[in-house]
């Protein structure tokens, strides 16, 4: 930048807006604010407690679970609404579509597999008891 230039600082990734008529260059960070870690952990703390606490409530656990089933259907909704805006994503379907389907198909039946040793090696006495 040459001497004169204004910069605007705050958020992430710098986007030029152009020369203004004195010759001044406004770059403008984006506002974007992302989610950390710590967000995740006390969303997750809270509703830890908020089950502990409402653990002998089969309704509200019930409603709960029905809650976050339709909340994932809406999410994967979202996401693919992304991915469909995506240009380049569409694009990259035909030469990424086989290798998508068979990490997918390996994730799910590795996830089946797992479970069923970590279901055998752990809980096998559990249905066993008398």
């Amino acid at each position: 930048m040459a001497k004169g230039d204004l910069i605007a600082k705050g958020g992430e990734g710098i986007s030029r807006l152009g020369s203004l008529t004195s010759g001044v260059v406004l770059d403008v960070r984006s506002p974007r604010k992302r989610v950390g870690a710590m967000e995740v952990i006390l969303f997750l703390a809270a509703g830890v407690i908020v089950g502990y606490l409402f653990r002998s409530k089969r309704t509200f656990l019930t409603g709960a679970g029905i809650a976050a089933m339709w909340s994932l259907y809406l999410l994967i909704f979202l996401l693919g609404i992304s991915v469909g805006a995506n240009e380049s994503a569409i694009r990259a379907f035909g030469r990424l579509g086989w290798q998508a389907f068979i990490l997918c198909t390996g994730g799910i039946v590795g996830s089946i597999l797992v479970s069923c040793i970590v279901s055998r090696a752990f809980f096998a006495s559990i249905g066993h008891e008398k």
